[in-house]
């Protein structure tokens, strides 16, 4: 498992540490992470439905930010749990660009304790 959760932080709700090889994996393990701390089983998700998303930004650590607020947009708004599939990143003309694939079911309050 890429990530830790850290509990010697007791300003924040919810902390921890995520580390990959890559840029690209270090943003999985941080979006596995956030889904762990939104489901109680995050292996009970099933990857029944795919999309997309492209981010941007000048700053990789503010962009994994807006990763995170992605996902988490994506299950107040549109009541999705997702897992983080694919994310491609590249450097272009001074910003980070992010092309992400996430996959994941509609919650189910029945299957899913959040």
């Amino acid at each position: 498992m890429p990530f830790r959760f850290v509990d010697e932080i007791t300003t924040a709700d919810v902390a921890f540490e995520a580390w990959g090889e890559s840029l690209e994996e270090l943003f999985i393990a941080a979006a596995a992470a956030l889904l762990r701390t939104m489901s109680a089983a995050p292996e009970q998700v099933m990857r029944r439905q795919e999309l997309t998303f492209r981010l941007e930004h000048e700053e990789p650590d503010l962009l994994l930010l807006l990763f995170l607020q992605e996902l988490i947009f994506y299950k107040d708004a549109r009541k999705l749990l997702l897992h983080a599939e694919r994310v491609e990143i590249v450097e272009r003309e001074g910003l980070f660009c992010l092309d992400a694939l996430v996959s994941g079911e509609q919650l189910d309050a029945d299957r899913h304790s959040l």
